[in-house]
């Protein structure tokens, strides 16, 4: 079965390839060493004839990108996978994150104190798609894994419009050293990726008296 993302690909990629073939003339057409052609015939799409895709053409094409696309190394949309949050290995990524450089102050400052929150055992971690809470440790502290509290997984925008503040514009409300926040406990919040998927922290900070 054709993903969302494959025919999205494969329809760029017929009006790019269907587009080159209408332009080629019958002597560039034949020339084996001509560019295009050689694109074309990558695709095994016949060069001898400057004529539209036809619908056999359009199915090979389809396959062909579509067998493409599964290889490994092609991008995919990253996954929520159950039990990753708290891992010794996930906790080193988010580690990584928050003590490597950055070109934003205010994330800068966010990750500082995400980080002091870290070592200190207070930073929470929530994965809204699986419903995965934990609380991150420090992995040099030879702790191997964290023990998650679940509840039903919910859509971003769902979590964020129940946990975030916002401001009278609808805006997400912000606390002075950039981070957003929760309105379930007043503590300064901020949502990141972490080998390419989403997340949501929250860690003690100056507790809004308006949440």
């Amino acid at each position: 079965m054709i993903s969302a993302l494959a025919l999205a690909r494969s329809y760029s990629a017929r009006l790019a390839l269907g587009a080159l073939k209408n332009s080629m003339s019958n002597s560039e057409a034949s020339s084996s060493n001509n560019p295009a052609s050689r694109l074309l015939g990558a695709f095994n799409l016949d060069t001898s004839v400057p004529t539209g895709l036809d619908s056999k053409t359009l199915s090979i094409l389809l396959q062909t990108l579509q067998s493409q696309s599964s290889r490994p190394g092609v991008d995919k949309p990253s996954q929520a996978i159950p039990g990753v949050i708290g891992s010794k290995n996930f906790m080193t990524a988010l580690k990584d994150k928050l003590s490597g450089p950055s070109n934003d102050p205010t994330s800068y400052v966010t990750y500082r104190s995400m980080m002091a929150a870290l070592k200190d055992g207070t930073l929470e971690v929530t994965n809204p798609a699986t419903g995965e809470t934990v609380m991150a440790f420090d992995p040099k502290d030879g702790k191997n894994n964290a023990s998650a509290s679940t509840t039903d997984g919910k859509t971003w925008n769902t979590f964020l419009d129940d946990h975030l503040k916002r401001n009278s514009d609808g805006s997400f409300a912000k606390s002075p050293d950039g981070s957003y926040i929760d309105t379930k406990t007043g503590q300064n919040a901020y949502f990141d990726k972490i080998d390419g998927t989403y997340y949501y922290f929250t860690w003690p900070g100056k507790v809004s008296a308006n949440v």
